[in-house]
């Protein structure tokens, strides 16, 4: 189990860090810098100049402190932490991954980040982007940036088809079966990969009024809205790319880029690569609110995420580690982050939001439209790990700000609902068959984790995180 793991890591660091302590001769460390690991997976070429600039100002400034930048994968993330853990590593400041939050938070391995936002302000942050724990109040993850999912489609292809804008689930369907298959071009790209298939399936399940779990922790993914979503997306599945069971983070990305793929539902990031590094396919690309339900029905509601650093509790260098992610996420240094790949790095500061849209930029300026209707998204998107229970009985969108305690066992490696469209797709089975076995495999997981995790109560259905005390 996970959480064992990790806090049998935990003692291992912290044995190493205090050796470390009695064997370092006590005048080197007045003569050495303070370093700090600062592990990001946001590793495409702009923003990694951009990272490595900031860091030469940052050590300017603070002479006393070295940040080691080290670069993973969105793919390679999470074994990455693990492994690092398990052996000991100082991880430092890291980039966590949602369905790795409640075990490492439950086996002690983070530091409480509090007075990193009282410093700065709550009241300066975009509502809802600071993921607080619900179970104890304190904030062991430091919000950098926002994204949130929007559907971009081919405007010259729908054109000369004569198909109407895709602004429901019917022209989203009918588009896939008309474009399918013309000149090397799939329908969509709506896949069914362990990672990225949850993140395109989730806008479908909400829209629909399903959900996974209850804001309490009871099983949702029976309600009609999720066997719809379940029936819809796999009946669009067949018109997305051969092999999408298996693609990679920015596969969907590199296909719509590549000009074979009519649509897809994706962050800010396919928007810049497509403006930047296919401009003649972004001339007719259209990008729009994402509307999936029938008849473009249910809750306004989006697949988006929080991006968030965690610090390791046996870091080295606590207060400087703390002091990097305070003048890395916030100002000057956050607007030029968030320029490395703007409209997806959407800043979680307000006026450096607002600031983003004014930027002297070629990409701004030509797609500016495109980066304004993802930063709307980013006030109504949720995340299936961050915002258990979203999704209330009556069709509403309430995010809940519980996380998943169980995610990594259902949206782990081979999360369930990717598991039940790739049996679908792969071997025919059928869609209830396949759908039925998933609200199991979701009902019989959240239940063996509450019963070797005793401590679990659910949280007080009033509340809130600060800075969100009167509103959702």
């Amino acid at each position: 189990m996970l959480r064992n793991i990790l806090a049998r890591a935990l003692r291992a660091a912290s044995m190493l860090v205090l050796a470390a302590a009695l064997t370092t001769p006590g005048t080197a460390s007045a003569q050495t810098k303070k370093i700090v690991p600062f592990l990001t997976a946001e590793s495409s070429p702009d923003a990694v100049a951009q990272l490595t600039e900031l860091i030469r100002q940052f050590e300017k400034d603070n002479p006393e402190i070295g940040i080691e930048l080290q670069l993973t994968s969105n793919d390679n993330r999470a074994s990455r932490i693990i492994n690092s853990v398990s052996v000991g590593d100082e991880l430092g400041i890291f980039e966590i991954e949602r369905r790795l939050v409640p075990d490492f938070t439950q086996a002690g391995y983070l530091l409480p980040l509090d007075s990193i936002v009282r410093e700065i302000g709550v009241e300066n942050f975009i509502p809802g982007s600071l993921l607080y724990w619900p179970w104890d109040g304190h904030l062991y993850q430091f919000t950098s940036d926002l994204s949130a999912a929007t559907l971009y489609w081919r405007k010259d292809l729908f054109e000369k088809a004569g198909l109407a804008e895709p602004d429901n689930y019917e022209r989203l369907l009918e588009a896939s079966q008309r474009l399918h298959g013309k000149d090397g071009i799939s329908g969509n790209a709506f896949e069914s990969s362990n990672r990225g298939g949850v993140q395109r399936l989730v806008t479908f399940l909400w829209q629909n009024c399903g959900d996974f779990y209850t804001r309490s922790g009871e099983l949702a993914f029976d309600r009609p809205g999720a066997r719809q979503a379940t029936e819809d997306y796999a009946a669009l599945n067949k018109f997305a790319p051969n092999g999408n069971h298996s693609w990679g983070a920015l596969d969907p990305i590199n296909s719509y880029v590549a000009g074979r793929v009519a649509m897809a539902l994706f962050p800010g990031r396919l928007g810049y690569q497509v403006g930047t590094k296919a401009p003649e396919i972004a001339k007719g690309t259209g990008n729009r609110e994402a509307r999936v339900a029938r008849g473009g029905r249910g809750p306004r509601v989006v697949y988006g995420a929080v991006t968030s650093y965690a610090i390791g509790k046996t870091v080295r260098h606590p207060e400087e580690a703390k002091k990097f992610l305070k003048f890395m996420f916030t100002g000057d240094p956050l607007l030029k982050y968030s320029m490395s790949v703007p409209g997806h790095i959407a800043p979680a500061i307000k006026d450096v939001q607002a600031r983003l849209l004014e930027q002297d930029d070629a990409y701004i300026k030509q797609h500016r439209d495109w980066v304004k209707t993802i930063l709307e998204a980013t006030t109504y998107f949720n995340a299936e790990a961050q915002n258990m229970g979203s999704i209330t009985d009556d069709c509403k969108f309430e995010k809940s700000f519980v996380p998943m305690p169980w995610s990594a066992r259902v949206m782990g490696q081979a999360p369930v609902t990717s598991t039940m469209f790739q049996r679908i797709a792969l071997q025919g089975t059928p869609v209830e068959q396949a759908y039925r076995d998933a609200v199991g495999a979701f009902r019989t997981e959240m239940e063996k984790w509450k019963k070797e995790n005793t401590w679990f109560t659910p949280p007080d259905p009033n509340w809130r995180p600060p800075g969100m005390k009167n509103s959702q």
